[in-house]
């Protein structure tokens, strides 16, 4: 008799080869060394490819379509390119130099310590861009909406954002020089222990920016309308703040220095341990600012307004008590001789008034009268 052989059942976890691999990410193509240019154009197309040591140099592209496309030490020089899109795409050590992009949409854009050099970007869309460690000048965007932009330790000089949306933009130990941001409407805008140097702001009224530990030299925010803005333990420095509103902003344990803001809303303020130093509050309104254990030395007060501010702890060096007649001064630091509150009129009157008729009795009485005046009554 033959014996027949048992078929073994089948694993419920096994699977073919073919299926197997069917879920396992297409390797990319790669492809090194080659120099483009108007004599060889690269495709239309790009899709998960692996580019590195390449040249791009005198080009002008027509829709060009990147995506899954990671650039090595890569050089783009004199490159327009205008329509298409970049998505999901990376630069390593890559250079570019006077590049241009026009109506072009970028999505999922890493960018690792690459340098930048004359950038101008033209009504596109830029959205969830990184930036690490790369350096630039003359990076210019005009009429363009860019949202979820990250920059972490990088240094750019004459970053320009024209007539466009920034949104959710946050800054990190960044250095920004010659900064231009014109007719920019900005919605959370977060720079953090960064460096902004000789920029200057001319945005469209919205939110305020915040601006945590950084410093700010020769910045000018003049005529914004930018209430709830934030200088959070931040230094400023020769800084023009003069005649915006900056109402219910947060300047907590934040320094300024020769800085003007002549004619500036500072409503409702939270300055807690602020430190003013030479700073012109010339026309200034500080209604019911909160200035607990604030330092103002040798500062220009004429005519601003600080009806219930609360200054109590407050160190202030040479004050204008006419100015501060209706603030809270109470434990206030003042310079020998200087009241902290003039003389109440009414209390005044009061005083005077008991002095002439001395009402109450006199004498006669069992126990000592009680000096008359106002001390009884306050």
């Amino acid at each position: 008799m033959t014996d027949n052989p048992q078929i073994p059942p089948q694993d419920p976890m096994w699977t073919s080869p073919d299926a197997a691999l069917a879920g396992v990410p297409e390797s990319p193509t790669v492809l090194s060394g080659q120099h483009f240019s108007a004599h060889n154009p690269p495709a239309g197309a790009w899709r998960n490819m692996h580019v590195t040591d390449c040249q791009f140099s005198g080009l002008t592209l027509q829709v060009w379509q990147l995506e899954g496309v990671r650039f090595e030490r890569c050089q783009f020089t004199d490159v327009r390119v205008n329509g298409g899109s970049f998505r999901h795409c990376d630069l390593f050590q890559c250079r570019l130099n006077n590049v241009s992009l026009h109506q072009l949409e970028v999505s999922h854009l890493y960018s690792h310590q690459s340098q930048w050099e004359n950038l101008q970007l033209t009504q596109s869309r830029l959205s969830h861009v990184t930036l690490q460690q790369d350096s630039g000048q003359l990076l210019c965007a005009e009429q363009c909406h860019t949202a979820h932009w990250t920059l972490i330790e990088v240094t750019l000089s004459q970053l320009r954002l024209l007539n466009g949306q920034a949104q959710d933009w946050n800054f990190s130990d960044c250095t920004l020089e010659q900064g231009h941001f014109q007719a920019l409407a900005l919605v959370r805008w977060v720079a953090a222990s960064s460096r902004f140097a000789h920029c200057r702001f001319s945005l469209l009224p919205g939110r305020g920016p915040v601006w945590f530990k950084c410093q700010l030299e020769a910045c000018v925010l003049q005529q914004q309308t930018l209430p709830g803005i934030s200088f959070h333990q931040s230094r400023l420095t020769g800084c023009d703040l003069s005649a915006s509103d900056f109402s219910g902003g947060i300047f907590s344990a934040a320094c300024l220095t020769d800085c003007l803001l002549n004619d500036t809303e500072l409503q409702a303020v939270q300055g807690a341990d602020l430190q003013l130093a030479q700073c012109q509050l010339r026309g200034a309104r500080l209604t019911a600012a909160h200035l607990q254990r604030a330092a103002l030395s040798h500062c220009a007060l004429a005519t601003s307004e600080w009806t219930r501010a609360d200054l109590r702890d407050a160190c202030l060096d040479r004050p204008d008590a006419a100015e501060l007649a209706t603030a809270r001064l109470y434990g206030s630091h003042l310079p020998e001789g200087e009241p902290a509150r003039p003389a109440d009129p009414l209390l005044q009157a009061i005083e005077r008034w008991y002095a002439q008729f001395q009402p109450g009795p006199h004498a006669g009485l069992s126990f000592p009268t009680l000096p008359s005046g106002v001390s009884r009554y306050v």
